[in-house]
């Protein structure tokens, strides 16, 4: 789906709320699709949510009217025969209506619960704040029970929770395909010229002939629009194809020769920016209603975290965005969702809190509790909070070093572009072992340039530890705690400051 953002004038009157948020979906309701190169059928299971309970033993509570009834079948007959025997007719017919109607409302219970539902999501939407209210509704003393229910009602309502208020329908018969203005801001939305809402902008998979003639269309639409910015929100599917014969040159790849293709047609009717939402894993649909109960019954994290994953080759599709963008001469950004779902304790992708809220629903949407994962507005001139650090500068080197309170003790320089994994730990734990066996007091010294070469760089970090004191140790010693306090409290995140 790709949306597009023009600049209009403030003096156009508009009822837009200052916290409005607008979230599409780029499939129909009716087709749920997969990648060619997926072998298992994706199932979507809309669950309702859990009946009230009334207590620990509330699946025997059929029992108590069937033992009563067992207990007393002489007395209650002629009690109940003798009491219908004097009702007049009018009284029947009284007991028929009301009969009628209690059963008209338990079995259309559910369908008047949307009613509600649906009456309140644009209310809520609509009421104008200074702050912006968080949209899962979802606070720190929730349950599992909790979790279980608000993940089977983000299902149930996904499709509809979509609708945003403001819409001005382009097209009659589908409700979601909207234009918005919102403070000064005209939004648009690519589904009115492209009707097979299930297509890619950048590429297309050969056998899809249907998908591979709206290339075209995507570009025609972007030339008439000259949007300022321009968003590209689409799960991976074609971008995500399988390279020929396993050729990882990008230059030899088919796929991503037709995005840069796509991309190069694109860009020059965009005046500002292009926002790409970079390839991620896609949970299973089948699961993701199990993620609080599995949880509730005591599952680990992890055994969770693998059962609700479903890769389906998405590497394939960052490597292509990520060449893709050097490609944009800066006009373009990836919107990254990978750090955000990156659990640093367990090391593993986590769609779901510690709670079992989820993150995505049946149809592989962001569920209310997944959009609260990116930050949103703040009011002009309040500082924004910390932030974990999305990616590493890839031009760092990382140094690994091991020191006490009186000297440097043993380091390491990696080479460019690499990281510690538990490999590399392992083998510089063997080699500090082998330092205070035999040469303790290394100091190297590291001054603060850039460096065109390793070799140079290496050097100059040599002579940083030689000039330094004896106080040097110490104090890394001393200022552990509070480091340490700063990782803690922000989940062992990489801090920007």
């Amino acid at each position: 789906m790709l949306i597009y953002l023009h600049a209009v004038s403030p003096s156009i009157p508009h009822t837009s709320n200052d916290s409005y948020k607008l979230l599409k979906t780029c499939e129909d309701e009716e087709a749920i699709l997969q990648s060619s190169d997926e072998n298992d059928d994706i199932e979507v299971i809309i669950r309702s949510p859990p009946p009230p309970s009334c207590g620990p033993f509330s699946k025997y509570c059929f029992l108590i009217p069937i033992a009563f009834i067992v207990t007393y079948p002489i007395e209650m007959f002629p009690i109940l025969v003798r009491w219908y025997l004097k009702l007049s007719n009018t009284q029947i017919t009284l007991l028929i209506l009301i009969l009628f109607f209690s059963n008209a409302i338990l079995i259309n219970k559910d369908a008047l619960q949307d009613q509600i539902y649906l009456k309140v999501i644009p209310n809520e939407a609509a009421q104008s704040s200074n702050t912006v209210e968080r949209l899962d509704k979802v606070t720190p003393n929730m349950t599992f029970d909790d979790a279980i229910e608000k993940n089977s009602i983000w299902n149930k309502y996904d499709l509809e929770a979509m609708i945003q208020p403001g819409c001005i329908k382009r097209t009659p018969g589908h409700d979601r395909w909207c234009d918005y203005e919102v403070k000064g801001i005209r939004m648009f939305d690519f589904q009115n010229r492209i009707q097979n809402i299930g297509c890619e902008p950048l590429a297309a998979t050969p056998k899809d002939k249907g998908c591979v003639k709206k290339l075209a269309e995507f570009v025609k639409f972007i030339e008439s629009a000259k949007p300022d910015y321009a968003f590209m929100f689409t799960r991976f599917f074609a971008v995500a194809d399988p390279f020929d014969k396993n050729n990882t040159d990008l230059e030899k790849d088919r796929t991503y020769l037709e995005m840069r293709s796509q991309l190069n047609k694109f860009l020059p009717s965009i005046k500002k920016k292009l926002f790409i939402l970079d390839s991620f894993p896609r949970a299973k649909s089948s699961y993701i209603g199990n993620i609080a109960k599995d949880l509730k019954k005591g599952k680990k994290i992890e055994e969770v975290s693998k059962s609700i994953l479903s890769p389906s080759g998405y590497e394939r599709g960052r490597l292509r965005h990520a060449a893709l963008i050097k490609e944009c001469n800066g006009k373009c950004e990836l919107i990254d969702y990978l750090p955000l779902l990156w659990n640093n304790s367990t090391r593993m992708l986590q769609y779901f809190d510690n709670t079992g809220f989820s993150y995505f629903t049946t149809p592989n949407h962001l569920s209310a509790h997944g959009i609260e994962l990116r930050a949103v507005w703040i009011p002009r001139g309040e500082e924004p909070p910390v932030q974990p650090k999305a990616n590493l500068h890839e031009k760092k080197c990382l140094l690994s070093c091991f020191w006490d309170a009186k000297d440097m003790l043993y380091y390491e320089l990696l080479p460019q572009g690499r990281t510690v994994n538990a490999t590399t730990y392992s083998n510089q734990l063997a080699s500090l072992a082998l330092a205070l066996r035999e040469n303790r007091p290394l100091k190297l010294f590291l001054k603060e340039k850039r460096f065109a070469k390793y070799e140079a760089l290496k050097m100059t970090v040599f002579d940083f530890f030689d000039s330094q004191s004896a106080a040097f140790g110490k104090k890394g010693i001393d200022d552990l705690p509070e480091r340490w306090l700063t990782v803690v409290t922000n989940d062992g995140q990489y801090i920007v400051y």
